[in-house]
């Protein structure tokens, strides 16, 4: 694999961890992470040669996410930080990989969910109480990281999207 191939799988692999890590460790995921991850395809996009005419379809398809997680934000269904993070790796799994990535993103939520119900119906000991993030996991009863779910499902799925199969096969051929 090229160093340009490793450092784009590496840096979408950076970015949607640490907006895993953000989401658990304080239920906030940094405009910062959907920002760059979005620069990061159309430069990637740029370096690599993509064909145009899909990166327009990957982008229109992450739009038309954003208006429908938009909605689902609106209604409660998630947080603000979750609907720009699917939208912004939807800009990268574009329309074919969009139905596998969000297929395993809520089966990994619901696992997730049924987890954190368990764990704030127990009694955690004190020393686990005084670590702030596990404190606020166990007491936030109504809130789920759901960007746990998000990058699982990316992290997961993205060697099926269009753009990696290109950086794939391309250099394969080379």
């Amino acid at each position: 694999m090229s160093g340009l191939s490793i450092i784009i799988i590496s840096t979408f692999s950076i970015l949607v961890l640490s907006a895993a890590i953000n989401d658990l460790l304080r239920f906030q995921i940094s405009n910062v992470i959907p920002i760059s991850l979005s620069i990061l395809f159309f430069i990637s996009v740029i370096l690599i040669g993509w064909d145009l005419q899909s990166a327009f379809y990957n982008f229109l398809t992450a739009i038309v996410v954003l208006f429908v997680c938009f909605i689902f934000f609106n209604i409660g269904f998630f947080g603000g930080g979750d609907a720009k993070l699917i939208s912004a790796i939807c800009i990268w799994s574009g329309l074919e990989g969009l139905y596998e990535f969000i297929l395993i993103m809520a089966l990994i939520g619901g696992i997730l969910a049924i987890i954190l119900m368990g764990f704030r119906k127990i009694d955690i000991p004190p020393n686990l109480r005084n670590i702030a993030w596990i404190k606020q996991l166990h007491e936030a009863k109504k809130q789920v990281p759901y960007g746990i779910a998000i990058a699982t499902s990316a992290l997961a799925t993205f060697h099926q999207f269009p753009i990696f199969e290109y950086i794939i096969n391309i250099n394969l051929i080379s």
